[in-house]
């Protein structure tokens, strides 16, 4: 994979005291500041299994999608006013 000079990756692990890895989670922000999908490097199921995630941006770039990859499945959906406000979180509401 190729990255623009300007791309960033970003790397977060954690481990235990006696060097045991949790995790340790790999992504890209894009020239725009858009985080590319967040995977998961350690392949461990107990601790990565559901910390894999895509996003997909509208064409003003507010996140509009995050989809759990990995684990069970999970889709989080956002919706904005025309001021950009958040008024909808698929993840913080109930029902239908």
């Amino acid at each position: 994979m190729s990255l623009p000079a300007a791309s960033r990756t970003d790397n977060l692990s954690f481990t235990t005291q006696n060097g045991t890895e949790l995790t340790d989670l790999a992504s890209t922000r894009h020239l725009n500041g858009q985080i590319s999908p967040v995977t998961s490097d350690t392949g461990n199921a107990t601790f990565d299994s559901s910390r894999s995630w895509a996003y997909q941006y509208d064409t003003l770039n507010r996140l509009i999608s995050a989809d759990r990859t990995a684990g069970t499945k999970q889709n989080r959906i956002y919706a904005y006013d025309d001021a950009d406000n958040l008024i909808y979180n698929s993840g913080l509401c109930a029902g239908s």
